[in-house]
């Protein structure tokens, strides 16, 4: 029963399959047609695409690139000669089509010439531009170290010129009242130098090119985004026309497709009814084995996601056991490379937790704090840092130079850097790295210690002969006074001698004899001048002396200060190293606020900054006869900080020399003059010691300033710590 309803629907079907898939191959044929046309058409509209996209791109870009350009452009023209070829007569096989579709592409193909030649032509103008931009960058850079960094005039020139080249090439915009040539050609004519002349000449026709070919350029784009815009417009036509045509053919098959319509709507019609009663019969079958069926199938669904389970839980637990380990070993290979690395490392390390309990250490650190045989590990960080009592302390630390000490109490001085690592039971550990600065402070402290005694000896000749120039005009008055004193004293005896005799006139004769042969009026005025030069002598004695004891002041505290009157007394004693080559200006501040600062140590400063100002001086003015310099020196207030200012009228440095003053050692003095510490202690004191600032101007033969602030809100000591060193000097 089931075969024999099966039988005529299976006919029917057959039927209503053959005359669609008849109507639809008529239609396909002409669609796949149709559709090649505009699957050209699209492929010309994405060339021509690309090709401007390609175009827009190198004009804005700096590279010579052009494979990209030539090969879309070539692909653009094969696409509009393929579809020119095709344009004539459009044949298809199928009665139901029409004979042919015929369309005009001439346009088209002219379009596309036009617009390969002008590919072409970009090509050969942006190849001349990029070139002259490369080459006019080039100069510009030559030019720069021609000129020199000091010429700010030409420098400023030069990056005038340079904006507008680059706003040039970037902006694609030319400049509203003057030419970038004519900028540069009229500036060319200020310089003096032939050779600088001769380079902006070279850079002059470079300039020209780029003002020439980038308008040129710009027309050649507009007029190529013209033609293309064209060739898209006649695409769409030609699309239309298609579409047109292949609408018309539908239209005049019409019948046809209505009668095919009705064919299919019987064939659906009888297949229905054989459908019906096909599922009425089977229906009754498939309702007795759909219960089996579907419990097989839920039994053996259940048993196969079982011995999938099974399977997975196998494999999960045999890749975890592989991975942990593989994790052991690279665990095991990390902690001995770990340990070779620290066991092998100069700076002692140090691994803490949270609560600055030591949990590693390396050899060096054991070294280093001398610890006993137990070692450190498990002990505080805080028993050998007393200043870090807590992991916020620690913390706040970090890359400072701090006190620390041994196990024997030895006390170091350490730069500490902490970096928080991550662990694996989910503690927090931090490692800690020091550096032993103690050996390196404690020479630090001993160069400028023997710095001191090197200016303190640098002063002892120059101190010996302004002490020696008094005290011999000292002496010499003595004489002449102890001479002028027995003159008296044989006077007075005289005198006494006349007195006791009883002649009256012998008397008053031999009276006049002794003061004639006394010689008394030059004695009266003599005298008193003597005493009066042996005087100020002493006074001049007594002012170097106590400007030395000013100078050499004790003390390595901060105590609040006289600048006017430290930098006066430095004056005094620096004078052997000035007075015959310089003249000294000074310009103090008279409402000059006390600073808190290391007297002695501004004093070294000043006197090194001093005596470099009457070198220099020396150096230009030697051999000039009655021809001094000027030193400058003033003080003022600047906010909260005191500004000094020492200003010399010397050789004056360039600036290769200038950005190295301050190294350790560096001196350009001849051997014997210097050995290159003075201004690299002078630094460290001014900045490290005073928090303070060093700044130097100089100009090669003009001369130097030395600007130095140090700051007036400090932490001061009135006590009366000292250094016995420093004393002694």
């Amino acid at each position: 029963m089931r075969n024999s309803a099966r039988w005529p629907l299976s006919l029917l079907f057959l039927c209503g399959l053959l005359i669609v898939l008849s109507w639809s191959l008529s239609r396909d044929l002409l669609k796949s047609d149709l559709h090649q046309w505009h699957k050209s058409f699209a492929e010309i509209k994405l060339l021509s695409s690309n090709v401007t996209h390609d175009l827009l791109e190198l004009r804005g870009n700096f590279e010579n690139d052009f494979d990209s350009l030539t090969a879309r452009s070539l692909a653009l023209s094969n696409a509009v000669e393929s579809i020119t070829e095709n344009s004539a007569e459009i044949k298809t096989e199928n009665s139901l089509a029409p004979k042919n579709f015929k369309i005009d592409t001439s346009a088209a193909e002219t379009l596309a010439k036009t617009l390969r030649e002008m590919s072409e032509n970009f090509k050969t103008d942006i190849s001349i531009i990029n070139n002259s931009k490369s080459v006019a960058l080039q100069l510009l850079i030559e030019m720069r170290s021609l000129i020199g960094r000091n010429n700010a005039q030409w420098q400023a020139f030069l990056n005038t010129v340079e904006n507008r080249l680059l706003q040039q090439e970037l902006v694609m915009q030319r400049f509203e009242t003057q030419s970038l040539s004519d900028y540069v050609q009229e500036k060319t004519v200020l310089l003096e130098s032939k050779s600088k002349q001769e380079h902006i000449a070279y850079f002059l026709p470079h300039i020209k090119n780029l003002e020439l070919y980038n308008p040129q350029l710009d027309r050649l784009i507009e007029n190529y985004l013209a033609v293309e815009s064209l060739l898209q417009k006649e695409i769409d036509r030609l699309e239309i026309i298609l579409a047109d045509q292949y609408e018309s053919h539908l239209q005049s098959n019409q019948p046809a497709l209505i009668a095919l319509g009705l064919c299919v709507l019987f064939v659906l019609i009888y297949g229905g009814y054989f459908v019906f009663r096909s599922f009425h019969y089977s229906r009754q079958l498939h309702d007795y084995s759909r219960n089996l069926e579907q419990k097989v199938e839920n039994k053996t669904r259940d048993l196969q996601n079982t011995m999938q389970s099974l399977n997975h839980q196998v494999e999960v637990k045999r890749i975890a056991m592989e991975s942990l380990e593989a994790k052991e070993a690279q665990l095991a290979k990390r902690e001995a490379f770990f340990r070779a690395i620290t066991e092998t490392a100069p700076d002692p390390i140090i691994l803490i937790d949270s609560n600055l309990r030591i949990r590693f250490v390396n050899k060096a650190t054991d070294q280093l704090l001398k610890a006993d045989e137990d070692g450190v590990t498990g002990q505080n960080l805080s028993s050998y840092l007393p200043e870090a009592a807590s992991l916020d302390d620690l913390l706040r630390l970090s890359s400072t130079e701090i006190r620390g000490r041994c196990a024997d109490k030895t006390e170091l001085e350490l730069r500490i850097s902490i970096k928080k690592i991550e662990s694996a039971a989910d503690e927090e550990r931090y490692v800690c790295i020091l550096h032993d600065l103690t050996s390196q402070k404690s020479l630090e402290k001993e160069l400028s210690q023997a710095q001191k005694l090197e200016s303190v000896g640098q002063l002892a000749a120059g101190i010996a002969h302004e002490i020696n120039t008094p005290a011999q005009f000292i002496s010499d008055n003595l004489i002449f006074l102890q001479e002028s004193i027995e003159e008296l004293f044989d006077f007075i005896r005289e005198c006494k001698d006349i007195a006791d005799s009883k002649t009256a006139d012998s008397t008053k004769d031999d009276l006049q004899n002794a003061i004639d042969g006394a010689d008394l009026d030059y004695l009266i005025e003599e005298v008193p001048s003597a005493i009066n030069q042996s005087s100020d002598g002493i006074k001049r004695i007594a002012t170097i002396v106590r400007a030395m004891k000013d100078y050499s002041h004790p003390g390595s505290s901060l105590e609040l200060s006289d600048l006017n009157a430290a930098l006066q007394s430095t004056l005094t004693v620096s004078r052997g190293e000035w007075k015959y080559c310089a003249e000294i200006e000074t310009s103090f501040d008279e409402d000059l606020p006390l600073v808190p600062c290391v007297v002695s140590d501004i004093n070294q400063v000043a006197f090194n900054i001093i005596v470099n100002a009457a070198h220099a001086i020396e150096d230009r003015f030697s051999g000039q006869d009655e021809t001094m310099g000027k030193i400058t020196i003033s003080t003022k207030s600047d906010g909260d900080n005191v500004v000094i200012q020492i200003s010399d009228n010397g050789n004056g440095m360039p600036e290769e020399i200038r950005n190295r003053i301050f190294d350790p050692f560096f001196t350009t003095k001849k051997v014997g003059k210097g050995t290159g510490q003075g201004l690299s202690i002078a630094y460290k004191l001014i900045v490290d010691k005073h928090s303070g600032h060093v700044d130097v101007t100089s100009e090669p033969g003009k001369g130097t300033t030395f600007t130095i602030s140090l700051p007036l809100k400090q932490e001061t000591n009135t006590g009366e710590d000292s250094d016995p060193i420093e004393s002694a000097a």
